[in-house]
């Protein structure tokens, strides 16, 4: 998932934060300082929804975040069983669709670097 500066912004670890634990609707306890259970995978998805919608973004769930990390730390020259581990991937196949991004990055480097030019 590719969030644009204009969203990056909007979505910032305040919002986050005041989202998640005090000014949402989804948020069932007017006591903040209540340390419950941990919320559930339909809890998260549910809470990870709603601030997509508050903030504008269409289609974003909890496996978005998965999706964007894998694909940054390749991007950031992580060694691909690395990142496997740090995403826990158990399947190198599973994996292997992150990895296309980083290759399709890399290749395009390596043609500026070849031409002579620096990559845009």
């Amino acid at each position: 998932l590719f969030f644009p500066s204009n969203m990056v912004n909007r979505v910032s670890s305040n919002l986050l934060l005041n989202l998640c634990f005090q000014s949402c609707s989804f948020y069932p306890y007017s006591d903040t300082s209540y340390k419950g259970e941990r919320l559930s995978y339909h809890g998260i998805y549910f809470a990870v929804e709603k601030i997509g919608e508050i903030a504008h973004i269409e289609d974003l769930h909890p496996h978005s975040f998965r999706h964007t990390y894998a694909t940054d730390l390749l991007l950031l020259g992580v060694d691909p069983s690395h990142a496997r581990k740090l995403t826990g991937h158990q399947s190198e196949k599973a994996f292997r669709r992150y990895t296309l991004r980083s290759e399709q990055e890399a290749a395009i480097a390596a043609y500026y670097r070849a031409i002579g030019e620096e990559a845009e």
